[in-house]
């Protein structure tokens, strides 16, 4: 527990979280200045309502957590290596797993700070500018059962699929040594994965658009456990391929 408690408080401390979390705020405004724009013409945004809108912004903003997760995982892993704290970290006894897995750890809790946060602005900016509504719609469609519990089901199965595509950014960053192009490779495997024609229910960039659509849906956990499988497994085996490279390379010259 002290190694991810030392390595939350290192992402928390740092300016990133605040810095995504004005982007969100950004994108949300843009959002509504488009939605009541004369010219809309979005269907999946008609009706749109206060209780609706924090559905409809998690449905618009992966690139954004994608990316946040790219840029924490390029801070935990390639500028600490870098700098030397990495370094400093592996000189106590502790296993390079546990090191990794602390990290991981750490940026799931900034992934899960950045969507509550996009969650309760959303409640927030979407209420002013459209009123509370009467019903919960996604995409234009009315959706049954209490509105706050389906959002809030569907940001929370938002998250995993972030951590995966997160813990496959800290793999990046452990083969480049480089911030920038871990953040550069990881928005390019976001942006172009999509069209290597791999099978979308094995992307995890799919998932990142799809997976809390079984929230909303009501699926039940077997329905969801074909996706929950495909996310556990780039966060196993990823990690687990970080935690070889860390041993076999000498981190500590």
């Amino acid at each position: 527990m002290g190694l991810v408690k030392n390595e939350c408080f290192k992402v928390f401390r740092r300016s990133k979280l605040a810095l995504f979390m004005g982007a969100v705020l950004a994108l949300q405004l843009i959002t509504i200045f488009r939605i009541l724009s004369p010219q809309q013409q979005d269907e999946s945004a008609a009706g749109m309502n206060g209780q609706s809108f924090p559905l409809h912004m998690i449905d618009s903003q992966p690139f954004i957590l994608a990316l946040f997760a790219a840029v924490l995982a390029a801070d935990l892993v390639a500028d600490e290596y870098r700098s030397g704290t990495l370094k400093l970290t592996l000189l106590r006894p502790v296993g390079r797993g546990r090191v990794l897995a602390a990290k991981a750890a750490a940026l799931a809790s900034a992934v899960i700070a950045l969507t509550g946060f996009s969650v309760m602005a959303a409640y927030a900016a979407g209420t002013l500018a459209f009123g509370w509504g009467d019903r919960l719609l996604a995409q234009g469609s009315p959706i049954d059962g209490s509105s706050v519990a389906v959002t809030l089901k569907a940001a929370a199965a938002s998250i995993a699929p972030c951590t995966g595509f997160g813990v496959m950014a800290m793999f990046i960053a452990l083969i480049t040594e480089s911030v920038g192009l871990t953040i550069g490779i990881a928005a390019a495997l976001y942006l172009f994965l999509p069209l290597f024609g791999l099978d979308p229910d094995c992307s995890i960039v799919h998932l990142m658009h799809s997976f809390h659509g079984t929230a909303v849906r009501g699926a039940s956990l077997r329905e969801a456990a074909s996706g929950l499988g495909v996310i556990a497994a780039y966060i196993v085996l990823f990690h687990a391929a970080g935690a070889f490279y860390m041993r076999r390379k000498d981190v500590l010259l």
